[in-house]
């Protein structure tokens, strides 16, 4: 039912001279007709069920969030801007707001990646304001942030969630990523 839906939206494209792409035409079709869902619940449902922050101690937080962070690659979700975030706030952040906000089901084989922006200042577009409102998601980064952060090796975060994230892609079975290789 899904390929034929894309394959009629092709066809109606190439009728009107417009665009053929059948990629281009399966990301439209997948986001208008998509269910909605939240990342939580995806998580849920190839069995990962993290914990509530409360019950995250602070000797195993920095394991459990990289825990979900490897999850979240696992549905193809990137994360952005992080290191202005302790570990244990980045944690609270996810779990408590963006994992739960919703978002399209879009199939497996959809080749659509999702970005998650954790920047301190942003655009978001909300139901009540579709132009978007500047929230503010976090005071500014300060240098405290930046070098007291478990997880990373030299104080920052983001550089190891771009290393896992390429690693992921050109990784054999059993071979190492970058985060890995940075704990050996």
């Amino acid at each position: 039912m899904r390929a034929e839906a894309i394959d009629r939206l092709v066809s109606e494209a190439r009728d009107k001279g417009g665009c053929t792409d059948r990629m281009y035409w399966t990301i439209v079709h997948d986001f208008e007709r998509a269910e909605w869902t939240t990342n939580l619940q995806q998580l849920e449902e190839i069995g990962i069920h993290p914990p509530a922050p409360g019950e995250v101690g602070d000797t195993e937080l920095s394991l459990v969030l990289w825990e979900l962070i490897d999850a979240l690659a696992d549905l193809g979700i990137s994360l952005l801007h992080t290191d202005h975030l302790t570990d244990r706030e980045l944690y609270e952040r996810l779990m408590l707001h963006v994992l739960r906000e919703p978002v399209r089901d879009l199939p497996p084989d959809a080749s659509v990646h999702e970005y998650i922006d954790l920047s301190p200042l942003l655009k978001r577009a909300t139901p009540d304001d579709d132009q978007g409102q500047t929230v503010q998601a976090a005071g500014p980064p300060t240098w405290h942030d930046a070098i007291h952060t478990p997880a990373a090796v030299d104080g920052r975060r983001d550089h190891l969630l771009r290393e896992a994230a390429r690693a992921r892609s050109t990784r054999s079975p059993g071979g190492k990523g970058p985060r890995e290789a940075a704990s050996d």
